[in-house]
């Protein structure tokens, strides 16, 4: 971006201020502490998979709620599916609150629709085990941080900066409508 590009806080129009190195709106430190939560819920919940997946050498059954409500044998080819199971749940959540932590640190406002989506998803956690619900905690603090009227402001100077209103242009005052005189 050239220096005559870039966006000032009169171009935004919502008053937040503007970095001026970067042309972009500052980041809030509800920004950096609203995503750091999502990605924190993601975290725990990629640790509570892996806490799933070495419960499950020794004792699968009591490795996971999925696997106590579906009961096999040993060597059982529905085992395989239950390991698959736990991994898409806990795919799918943490994927679901880093999408919505990271969009949202950046500024786009659909991430706080996105937070409320992984926030859903994240009820997927109790068929985990224990530790993994606890991922809810920072995933609904995350959630609810997007929404509070201070971030308002910052959303609305990204999308200020991303979708910027064009520029009146001015009528020329002399058009002479007809034929063009000759020069010679």
């Amino acid at each position: 971006m050239t220096d005559a590009s870039r966006p000032t806080v009169d171009a935004v129009g919502s008053g937040w201020p503007i970095d001026p190195r970067t042309g972009e709106p500052r980041r809030p430190w509800l920004a950096w502490l609203g995503g750091g939560l999502l990605f924190s819920a993601a975290a725990v919940v990629v640790v509570a998979l892996l806490l799933v997946m070495w419960d499950s050498v020794t004792r699968f059954p009591e490795a996971a709620w999925l696997n106590r409500v579906v009961p096999t044998n040993l060597g059982d080819p529905v085992r395989v599916l239950l390991v698959v199971g736990d991994f898409a749940i806990a795919l799918i959540v943490s994927v679901a609150a880093v999408i919505a932590g990271f969009y949202g640190w950046a500024g786009h406002r659909w991430a706080r629709w996105a937070s409320l989506v992984a926030l859903g998803l994240g009820a997927g956690t109790f068929a985990l085990n224990w530790l993994a619900p606890w991922g809810l905690l920072p995933l609904a603090a995350g959630a609810v941080l997007w929404w509070l009227p201070p971030l308002r402001g910052f959303f609305a100077a990204w999308d200020a900066v991303r979708h910027p209103q064009p520029a009146r242009r001015e009528r020329p005052a002399g058009v002479v409508y007809g034929p063009l005189p000759r020069y010679r």
